[in-house]
């Protein structure tokens, strides 16, 4: 039995995905890269209210500081949008 899941890491790592922290890059997170593939990550972080943020933190990365890094987030977002992963890697740090 052979699955096709979608996803491979060689489309995470790339940068220009915006799925990487480790290769600066967009932050798009998107896997349909073009202009029908609906909000990128910079649209969401850039403009969701900081409870619905958390929210997404906390039931996709089931992460327990979800509160603290979306407060973090949406005070850093009041002095300049998001537009890169280092950008949102070096608040969430």
């Amino acid at each position: 039995v052979v699955l096709d899941l979608g996803v491979s890491s060689m489309q995470l790592d790339q940068g220009e995905r915006g799925f990487s922290i480790r290769n600066d890059g967009l932050l798009n997170m998107r896997m349909d890269m073009g202009v029908h593939g609906g909000p990128t990550a910079a649209d969401f972080v850039n403009s969701a209210p900081e409870e619905e943020i958390a929210d997404v933190i906390w039931k996709y990365g089931e992460e327990r500081a979800s509160r603290r890094i979306a407060r973090a987030i949406v005070q850093s977002r009041a002095q300049a949008p998001f537009t890169t992963t280092r950008q949102l890697a070096d608040v969430v740090r």
